[in-house]
């Protein structure tokens, strides 16, 4: 892309990268992903917090779903629904790939 030395290919669209301009994904591809990636993470995030958050405090929720705990398990699970779109936003390529994590 630049004319430095290659260390790897674009995981989607072939082209080379260099260590400055990609990481698995190269930067257009990256640009590209970081929106549907961070949409996907906030659908499948969200309700299974949720989920999670109701089964552990079931029994003291005490089928009382819109009182104080039903509204501080929502506020929990969009807390963690927004840390987990941050650190997708940060890296659209996966964890796996990032070479470190901020």
């Amino acid at each position: 892309m630049c004319g430095g030395d290659a260390i790897g290919r674009c995981r989607d669209c072939r082209k080379l990268y260099c260590r400055q301009h990609g990481r698995v994904l190269c930067e257009a591809c990256r640009r590209s992903h970081r929106v549907p990636m961070t949409l996907l993470a906030a659908v499948g995030t969200f309700p299974t917090a949720t989920c999670a958050l109701v089964g552990v405090l079931y029994k003291a929720l005490n089928q009382n779903v819109v009182g104080p705990l039903g509204v501080a398990i929502l506020i929990a699970a969009a807390l963690v629904t927004v840390a987990a779109m941050m650190v997708v936003w940060r890296h659209p390529e996966g964890l796996a790939h990032a070479e470190r994590f901020e």
